[in-house]
């Protein structure tokens, strides 16, 4: 062979040779700093420490219920103001029951005295007392005093109904109501009764006297309280 040639071809194997090695380590080279490169990244990536900072819940301070202490404040009782009342007309005989009538009756209301016409002038009255004793207007007065119901006044009425003794509340309007007894009678307070009518005659000590006080008249309201003794 030719020694020209042969030389040639050493060269280039030797080119070849050198070419061969820096690309193969050119390519190593390459290789390492791929991977240095990724574990550098990978370091980085999986090094860095994530700190999650929770946020601590601040707690919600308690308010303390502010108790008042109340103190109950009594009112002072105030003074009674004592009203003075008008005095009452017929005082006397204003001892009205305050129980519940038995029967109640409207009718007339007149008055008499011992020297009425027809009267015997001493004014003995018809019927007799509790204690079985006679009455006179003349001497005992217009007023009698009952075990029951106290000072009452005299009333004639029809004995037919309204018996000996039977207390009974006259009311006449604009008046003070007040207690009667009945103790005397008359023919024509009979009369009116048996016809379905209610008279009734209040004792005064004198004809005169009649009706003075503004107790008789039409209309009056008679509550029986008790019949008889």
């Amino acid at each position: 062979m030719n020694l020209y040639l042969v030389q040639i071809i050493i060269k280039f194997l030797r080119m070849l040779f050198i070419a061969l090695i820096s690309f193969f380590n050119i390519t190593i080279y390459a290789e390492r700093e791929n991977v240095a490169q990724n574990e550098l990244i990978n370091k980085d990536k999986y090094a860095v420490n994530v700190v999650v900072i929770k946020e601590e819940k601040k707690a919600t301070p308690i308010k303390k219920k502010t108790t008042t202490n109340k103190t109950n404040i009594i009112p002072k009782a105030q003074p009674k103001t004592e009203i003075a009342q008008a005095p009452v007309a017929n005082q006397e005989v204003n001892n009205v029951s305050k129980q519940s009538a038995i029967e109640t009756f409207t009718g007339r209301l007149t008055g008499y005295g011992p020297d009425c016409a027809g009267c015997s002038g001493y004014g003995n009255l018809a019927c007799r007392t509790k204690e079985k004793g006679t009455f006179s207007l003349k001497t005992n007065g217009i007023y009698y005093n009952d075990s029951e119901y106290g000072k009452v006044r005299i009333l004639a009425a029809a004995t037919s109904k309204f018996r000996c003794g039977t207390i009974i509340t006259v009311t006449k309007e604009g008046q003070q109501p007040f207690n009667a007894v009945v103790l005397d009678t008359g023919g024509s307070m009979r009369k009116a009764w048996a016809n379905g009518n209610v008279w009734m005659d209040l004792a005064y000590s004198t004809e005169a006297m009649a009706g003075s006080d503004n107790l008789t008249g039409h209309n009056i309201k008679f509550e029986v309280q008790r019949y008889g003794w």
